[in-house]
């Protein structure tokens, strides 16, 4: 894949996000890991490198592989994996891959989680958080407030185009249904928070999705806000699932 412009802003965008994120082309090739898939197994960010590394890296490009019907096909794909730490011992991890597109590129964003962060002694959390993985989201990555990556099941949810979300603001999708209280929200988030809230938004024909949507912030390294991460899940199918 070329660089371009969108990839080197995604790159520094999420460079200091506290998650694990990698990113392959469509192909699978690996062509960035921020910071935190770098430092959680003490690895340089320079060049890619270290056996810890490479292993976990091999186990996501072989499930991304196995799992490449699914994932062109539903524009997601969740799956479990594990990484060798720097003493040897292993974690399970959660690893939830989705293609995101922007005005000039695809690529297949990979957010690795470790299980015991997700899992919850109460068995109606664990209940729930089985749905969540299982069920289709948005996703969209903004840079100061300005859409720059998003997945195709985004554009499902609201009956837009790409095209018609990409470079808008993130705000315009809530005016006139909910814009002030996702200003607090937003606020919220910027001020180091995260936000987990039922919205209300404005579908191309008019009509109102309800949304369990999740916002986090991005940082760059000096502790500057950037923008946010946010999944949006359609509230009818985790209530139908």
């Amino acid at each position: 894949m070329k660089n371009n412009n969108s990839l080197d802003q995604l790159k520094s965008i999420l460079n200091d996000s506290p998650d694990s994120i990698f990113v392959h082309n469509l192909k699978c090739d690996l062509i960035y890991a921020n910071k935190e898939a770098c430092e959680s197994q003490l690895y340089n960010n320079s060049k890619f490198g270290t056996s810890h590394f490479n292993e976990l890296e091999q186990l996501i490009q072989n499930n991304l592989l196995k799992n490449y019907n699914d994932l062109i096909n539903n524009g997601s794909s969740y799956f479990e994996s594990s990484k060798i730490c720097y003493d040897g011992s292993t974690l399970d991890v959660d690893v939830d891959s989705n293609i995101m597109e922007s005005e000039e590129d695809s690529i297949i964003l990979s957010i690795v989680r470790n299980s015991c962060e997700i899992e919850s002694p109460n068995s109606n959390q664990n209940e729930l958080n089985d749905i969540l993985k299982t069920t289709r989201k948005g996703m969209i990555i903004e840079n100061l407030g300005i859409i720059t990556y998003l997945n195709h099941n985004l554009c499902n949810q609201l009956g837009y185009s790409k095209d018609e979300i990409l470079g808008h603001e993130y705000i315009d999708f809530f005016k006139g249904v909910q814009e002030f209280s996702i200003l607090d929200e937003l606020i919220k988030v910027k001020m180091g928070g995260v936000s987990n809230l039922i919205s209300k938004m404005e579908r191309k024909d008019g009509s109102n999705l309800m949304m369990l949507t999740a916002i986090s912030p991005i940082y760059n390294k000096n502790g500057e806000y950037l923008g946010n991460l946010s999944t949006l899940r359609d509230i009818k199918q985790l209530v139908n699932h």
